[in-house]
């Protein structure tokens, strides 16, 4: 493509290929063909066709890559790695795997960079690997923010195994999902900093220490699955109201108590700290 195209044109072109579209994804390759290859999105082309559902696009992106590549990125293209995923952990495997090939190092980093921002923007995974890679607290953070809907963040089913510390600055969430993340073991000490987070989901997570959970002022719901936690975390939140908690929970009260009390022991010794709680089975 000509020289003279500015950063602007070149993003909305990116914007195009990266869209779910399949017709504006046709009219790039006319660009392609009309005005030249936009080598600065090699591989935002290299994931798009590797994951479209239309054959004959990619046949024809493959055709730029094949083109343009170096032999270390086209290996890159050419494994037989499925990049259909959705889990943040298999992705971070299948990048480092895929771009083994690039040397120096920093030139390796840079392409794990691209394709984890490329498969975000298109499929809407790599978010973990971006929180890891990127090193500027800010850009973390605007990736965060984009998850928000109203005062709620979703992070549900995605895999992840830690939090980044930016969650503290989302200071008006209200709501957080962190459901179906099983990696997850612990929440970091800035959680503290959501003074408005009212409602918290912990199902089918590994974590096991609520002390950052205290310096919640108004967290008055607590969703719980089958977990590794002590009875006698959840005592130590007395603002809580509301615990959700499966009936058949094994909930040890200590590190001392060696037998699991029954759903009724066990709400006698919740209620018995939190007056005001109430417990709610599912």
């Amino acid at each position: 493509m000509q020289q003279d195209n500015s950063l602007d044109q070149i993003n909305h072109i990116r914007q195009l290929l990266l869209s779910h579209n399949e017709s504006d994804q046709w009219i790039v390759t006319e660009l392609f063909e009309g005005g030249g290859f936009v080598e600065e999105l090699l591989v935002e082309t290299m994931v798009v066709a590797k994951l479209s559902k239309d054959q004959k696009l990619r046949r024809q992106l493959a055709q730029y890559i094949t083109r343009y590549a170096s032999p270390a990125l086209y290996k890159v293209f050419t494994t037989r790695q499925s990049w259909n995923i959705q889990s943040e952990r298999k992705l971070s495997r299948v990048i480092r795997k895929a771009t083994q090939h690039f040397n120096p190092a920093r030139k390796r980093v840079d392409v794990w960079l691209q394709i984890a921002q490329s498969m975000y923007a298109y499929r809407g995974v790599g978010l973990q690997y971006l929180w890891h890679r990127l090193r500027q607290p800010t850009a973390v953070l605007a990736l965060l923010r984009e998850q928000v809907q109203g005062r709620m963040l979703d992070l549900s089913g995605k895999d992840f195994s830690f939090l980044p510390k930016a969650v503290g600055q989302l200071t008006s969430l209200e709501v957080l999902n962190l459901r179906s993340n099983p990696e997850l073991s612990r929440l970091p000490a800035e959680l503290g900093q959501l003074t408005q987070l009212h409602t918290l989901d912990l199902r089918g997570t590994n974590v096991y220490k609520l002390e950052v959970l205290q310096a919640l002022p108004c967290l008055h719901t607590l969703i719980l699955g089958y977990t590794y936690l002590y009875a006698e975390e959840i005592t130590r939140l007395s603002q809580l109201q509301t615990l959700h908690l499966p009936k058949n929970v094994r909930l040890m009260r200590s590190a001392e108590d060696y037998t699991p009390p029954s759903p009724e022991q066990l709400a006698r010794y919740l209620t018995k700290a939190l007056p005001q709680l109430e417990i709610i089975w599912y």
